[in-house]
């Protein structure tokens, strides 16, 4: 598994003022519990949980998961201060397409979510409407005096059971709204507190992707003694509008006429382009020397002395 968790702490407001800040420990211990186990992970907490962050965690992690708290709206989900993430109409590389995403954010699940599923995520999970849930102001994950507890303590359990494999984004889904029809009709909270309960079953919304097309690719490179070397291969989403694959070149080899290849496969259909290329060893590092003092035009003297000053770099 690859993953992605953000943790915002900070969107309106910061402290028990903001939401958020009673959400914190609950996706801080969902980080825990994953990371170590992780292919590859990211962590977006507070000031960190920005647009490029976002972006850069997406490139770099490639996630199966996106465990995600933070506001939005129907088109739009935010991280730290309100800073747009992903939203509708957003670039490609704002959209983790290929991960499946259990989003704690209000209302993203009415356009975003079914958005980012045509776009190539693997799956929504999220809500139509705002999430709700009460707090005791100042206590937060106390299972005897907060009541965040009772709203945010299923999230987190059954969220780390998915990202470890052991449910399904699915499966989450149909848990979670249990809990919730269950705990509104268990007679033990006031008619507000237990209708909150009802809301939050009645708008959790599982939206399942797409089947994910994959295509097969290997880049060779043809040397002017005509033997190929493997440069890279693997595999990736389709369609997307391009790919782009960091290659690493041989050490050395012979110099003169080549040519790249690169060769695709998609369910039965195959095919490849080459282009002639020229293969040369880099050119031999040269010592830039400048001199910096004396200065040009500067008047040197007979029998005295200067300091001269100079600046050496390989170019």
């Amino acid at each position: 598994m690859r993953v992605i968790v953000v943790n915002p702490v900070v969107g309106h407001s910061s402290g028990p003022g903001e939401a958020l800040w009673y959400i914190e420990p609950y996706y801080a211990q969902i980080w825990e519990a994953v990371s170590g186990r992780a292919d590859a992970a990211s962590y977006l907490y507070g000031s960190g949980a920005t647009q490029q962050n976002w972006v850069l965690a997406i490139r770099n992690v490639r996630p199966t998961h996106v465990c995600a708290v933070g506001h939005g709206d129907e088109d739009t989900y935010t991280g730290y201060r309100l800073e747009r993430l992903m939203w509708v109409g957003c670039p490609d590389e704002n959209v983790p397409a290929g991960a499946e995403c259990f989003m704690l954010s209000c209302r993203t699940a009415a356009r975003l979510g079914p958005w980012a599923v045509e776009k190539g995520v693997a799956g929504y999970l999220g809500w139509r409407e705002d999430y709700v849930f009460w707090v005791n102001i100042g206590s937060r994950k106390e299972r005897e005096r907060s009541m965040d507890w009772f709203f945010l303590a299923p999230i987190e359990e059954n969220a780390t059971a998915w990202i470890l494999g052991q449910k399904t984004l699915e499966r989450v889904a149909r848990d979670l709204k249990d809990y919730y029809y269950a705990e509104s009709r268990s007679g033990r909270w006031p008619p507000d507190v237990a209708y909150t309960f009802y809301w939050d079953a009645e708008y959790l919304t599982y939206i399942p992707g797409r089947a994910v097309e994959r295509i097969l690719y290997v880049i060779t490179l043809t040397l002017p003694d005509g033997s190929t070397v493997r440069l890279a291969e693997g595999e990736a989403p389709y369609p997307q509008p391009q790919y782009t694959v960091n290659v690493a070149m041989p050490e050395s080899g012979p110099e003169g006429d080549g040519a790249l290849t690169v060769a695709a496969t998609y369910k039965e259909m195959k095919g490849s382009s080459t282009i002639p290329v020229k293969l040369a060893m880099p050119p031999a590092p040269t010592l830039k020397v400048e001199i910096v003092e004396p200065a040009p035009g500067s008047t040197l003297y007979y029998n005295r002395t200067y300091n001269v000053v100079f600046r050496v770099s390989v170019e």
